[in-house]
């Protein structure tokens, strides 16, 4: 007489053993889809009329090193008088990605949106400088065949020559994203 459980257990052993190639796969694939970890870091002057113009440096973990010069449009809610005030930003980059383990580089082109926010209380006044958190997704374009999203996080120095919107203010962002290519 065959045991049931013998049985079930063979079956689900062979299943195993067929699939495991198929799973190495999906395993392998991901693991090359995945861009991996990057720290983001540049900056801007923010114009009167809410443009913003810098640029951004990245450096993957993998290791790929790309440079982006970006435009930004960021439009600010509250002011001085509010216990915090809000910027929200879209932006775009254009950027060239260096891989230096001879591989080619390709172009790049970003574009998404975020958030930070301010507390002016705890600005240096002699200084003009604030932290703020802030955060945002971004959905990169690769001409070499990519397409991948990001999720970034992350905090910012700001410094403002003027305690008031409309004044120079710089941005300084400081983060660490994940892309995963699709």
């Amino acid at each position: 007489m065959r045991c049931p459980k013998l049985g079930f257990l063979t079956f689900v052993l062979s299943l195993l053993a067929s699939s495991t190639p198929l799973l190495a796969q999906r395993a392998e694939k991901f693991v090359l889809g995945t861009q991996g970890a990057y720290v983001p870091a540049g900056g801007g002057t923010l114009i009167d009329d809410g443009w913003a113009a810098g640029g951004l440096l990245g450096v993957n973990f993998l290791p790929h090193v790309w440079l982006a010069a970006s435009y930004e449009y960021l439009w600010l809610e509250g002011g001085p008088d509010m216990p915090r005030w809000d910027a929200q930003a879209v932006f775009g980059s254009l950027g060239y990605d260096i891989v230096p383990t001879g591989m080619n580089g390709n172009w790049i082109f970003y574009a998404g949106g975020g958030a930070v926010r301010f507390d002016p209380e705890a600005a240096d006044l002699e200084k003009r400088t604030a932290f703020a958190l802030g955060g945002g997704t971004r959905l990169i374009y690769d001409f070499s065949r990519h397409v991948a999203g990001s999720l970034e996080v992350g905090v910012a120095v700001a410094f403002a020559e003027e305690s008031y919107i409309g004044g120079d203010l710089w941005l300084i962002p400081l983060g660490l994203g994940l892309t995963v290519r699709f």
